[in-house]
């Protein structure tokens, strides 16, 4: 069942290609914002804000959402 015209399989290709959603989807956009964290995590680690463990142990968990691990079980959190 659709919530919202973009999630239906009628309507969705009125609003943005395949393509388009491939680029803009709620999968890529949490795959880039856990992109980001783990940039950031990491630059955090090298200053000593955090322990160089824990930006390394987010960089693992970011890298396993962002190739192709699902943002579904936070969505809800």
């Amino acid at each position: 069942m659709a919530l919202g015209i973009l999630d239906s399989a009628i309507f969705a290709d009125m609003l943005g290609s395949p393509a388009m959603r491939g680029i803009f989807g709620d999968e890529v956009f949490l795959a880039r914002c856990a992109e980001v964290e783990a940039a950031l995590a990491r630059a955090q680690g090298r200053l000593g804000v955090i322990p160089a463990e824990a930006g390394e142990a987010i960089t693992r968990a970011a890298s396993a959402l962002a190739n192709g691990g699902s943002g579904r079980s936070i969505s809800r959190a």
